[in-house]
C-alpha cells in the first residue's frame, strides 16, 4: 500500500520535462533512486554519455520512502559480520560504511543540495532488558576491534537522548547523520542533469536484449542501444530483469506521522535531535 507520501508534501515542487529518449548511450541506468542518479552523475563527470530511465518518478521507491537515516555499519552486528567474514573482510566493510557517509556529506556540499542534511547521532534503544548486554557487547567490540567510539547510557540516563520510560539503555553513536529522503534524491537527479546525465521518468523498461557491442533496451515508446546497463533498481526490478527480480525483493516498512509537535514538546520529548530505533527484531525507528 502507497496512499501518501509526507516527505514529498514537503518538499519544494519538483519536475522533469518529457523528452526523446535517446537512440544511443554510453550506459543506460534503469532506476532513478540513489543509486541510480549517483552513478549517472559519476558517469557523465568522467565524460560518458548517461541515461537514467526511471518507470516512476525519480526516488519513487525506497529513496523517497525512509526514514532518512545515514548510519554507520550494517543490519547484522559487526561482530556477527566478523564472525562470518573475518576480521579484515569485516573491518573493510565497517569502514567503507564510514566512507559512505562522508562521500554524502560531500556529495551535498559539493552539489549545495538543500536537504536538511546534519550530523545528529543515532540512538539504539534497549527494547528489553536482556538486550542491555548485547548493546554493552557492540560498544565494546567497536572500540577495541575498529577504534569507533560510542558512549552506552544505563536505565537512569537514557532520559538525556530521549524522555521516556520504556527502554533499559541506548547506545549513542555520533557518527550518523539524517537528511530529508525526497529533496536528496531530488537534489542528486539535479546534479546528475548539471553534469550532463539525461535522466527520464515514466519509462518502462519492457526487454533488454544482448547486441553486438552492448544491448538494446526496449521501452514502450523506443529502442535504446547502450554499451553498458547498469541495474539500480533494488525492490522494484522489472521483469525485463528476470534473474534479479528473482534476488532482490520489496520489504514492508511503514511509517506514520504524528500531527506537528509544539516546539517546546519536541525539544522535550528529543532533547539532542538524534535518530532512533530499538532492539526488537522488527524494530521501530523514530525521528523528528
Amino acid at each position: 500500500m502507497f496512499e501518501r507520501c509526507l516527505w514529498v508534501e514537503t518538499a519544494p515542487p519538483f519536475s522533469i520535462p518529457a523528452s526523446p529518449l535517446p537512440a544511443s548511450s554510453d550506459v543506460v541506468i534503469i532506476g532513478g533512486g540513489y543509486t541510480g542518479l549517483s552513478a549517472a552523475r559519476t558517469l557523465a563527470r568522467l565524460g560518458l554519455d548517461a541515461t537514467v530511465l526511471e518507470q516512476h518518478t525519480v526516488g519513487w521507491g525506497a529513496s523517497s520512502r525512509n526514514g532518512g537515516f545515514i548510519l554507520p555499519g550494517y543490519k547484522p552486528e559487526m561482530e556477527a559480520l566478523e564472525r562470518r567474514l573475518g576480521s579484515e573482510r569485516a573491518t573493510g566493510m565497517f569502514r567503507l560504511s564510514l566512507d559512505a557517509i562522508e562521500y554524502v556529506a560531500g556529495l551535498i556540499s559539493d552539489e549545495r543540495i538543500d536537504c536538511d542534511f546534519v550530523r545528529c547521532g543515532a540512538v539504539t534503544l534497549a527494547a528489553k532488558l536482556g538486550h542491555v548486554a548485547a548493546l554493552e557487547a557492540s560498544a565494546r567490540f567497536l572500540h577495541e576491534k575498529l577504534d569507533y567510539h560510542t558512549e552506552l547510557l544505563g536505565p537512569g540516563e537514557v532520559s538525556r537522548e530521549i524522555e521516556s520510560r520504556r527502554y533499559y539503555g541506548a547506545l549513542v553513536d555520533r557518527g550518523a547523520c539524517a537528511v530529508h529522503p525526497v529533496k536528496y534524491v531530488r537534489g542528486m537527479a539535479a546534479a546528475a542533469a548539471r553534469a550532463g546525465a539525461f535522466v527520464q521518468e515514466n519509462v518502462r523498461v519492457l526487454r533488454l536484449r544482448r547486441v553486438t557491442g552492448g544491448f538494446e533496451i526496449v521501452t514502450g515508446d523506443a529502442v535504446i542501444r547502450a554499451r553498458e546497463v547498469l541495474a539500480a533498481t533494488n525492490g522494484y526490478t522489472p521483469r525485463a530483469l528476470s534473474s534479479l527480480r528473482r534476488r532482490v525483493i520489496p520489504i514492508g516498512s511503514y511509517q506514520i506521522a504524528t500531527a506537528p509537535l509544539p516546539p517546546e514538546l519536541a525539544r522535550c520529548l528529543v532533547p539532542r535531535g538524534r535518530v532512533f530505533s530499538d532492539t526488537k527484531h522488527l524494530l521501530y525507528y523514530f525521528r523528528l
